[in-house]
């Protein structure tokens, strides 16, 4: 079975869920509009979990949002090209570690080791979360 990143599955409320975040966190767009007894709902995609898990962390220390939004922007452009690559779900947790997080931002910014740490267990959680959701025991990537 597999996972596409960029395929809206999630509602928003689901997408809170998975992300750990709160109300006040959104994503960048308005998600795929799709209809459920009539009614329109919006749907995200895993991405879009990983984004808000990560702007919900990058929040709660940096209070810039435009740096938020570049660090946010280098890391899921990163992160992109891991999945690309990847073949399995331990491929991607291994590209969630503090160390090849804190490369992915050197391109731009450098961030605290402790924020490079947390922002790691937050995204890894949040990757597990979207495992067990959608019943994947590992990731098949074709």
């Amino acid at each position: 079975m597999d996972i596409d990143f960029l395929e809206g599955n999630f509602d928003i409320q689901t997408l809170r869920l998975l992300s750990g975040s709160g109300p006040d966190i959104t994503v960048r767009y308005n998600g795929s509009p799709v209809f459920v007894a009539g009614k329109a709902v919006l749907l995200f995609n895993a991405y879009d979990a990983l984004e808000m898990a990560l702007r919900d962390e990058l929040l709660s220390t940096i209070s810039d949002q435009d740096l938020v939004d570049l660090i946010c922007g280098f890391m899921l452009d990163d992160f992109a090209c891991a999945v690309e690559e990847a073949r399995d779900a331990s491929d991607l947790q291994n590209w969630l570690t503090a160390a090849n997080l804190s490369a992915a931002c050197m391109m731009g910014t450098v961030l605290p080791r402790k924020i490079i740490r947390r922002i790691s267990v937050r995204l890894r959680s949040c990757l597990r979360r979207l495992r067990n959701l959608t019943g994947l025991k590992d990731l098949v990537f074709s």
